[in-house]
């Protein structure tokens, strides 16, 4: 089990490092990460860190449309 926590996290920082190359932009980049940990968390089975990382990055995307309509 955490073997598979390992390559979930290492996976994660590979596809925002992918991502980050691609896009340049960084927030969407770790937006991409927060969702793969999501992923991970799922996969893994762990609904603490699943609700926990959800809620987080349910913020991060309110407070982003927030940040935009100024």
């Amino acid at each position: 089990m955490p073997r598979l926590i390992i390559y979930g996290y290492s996976g994660v920082a590979v596809f925002g490092a992918i991502a980050f190359t691609l896009y340049g932009s960084r927030l969407d980049s770790v937006m991409v990460g927060f969702w793969m940990i999501v992923l991970a968390g799922t996969i893994v089975g762990f609904k603490k860190e699943f609700k926990v990382t959800l809620r987080f990055a349910l913020g991060i995307i309110k407070w982003k449309s927030i940040k935009n309509s100024f």
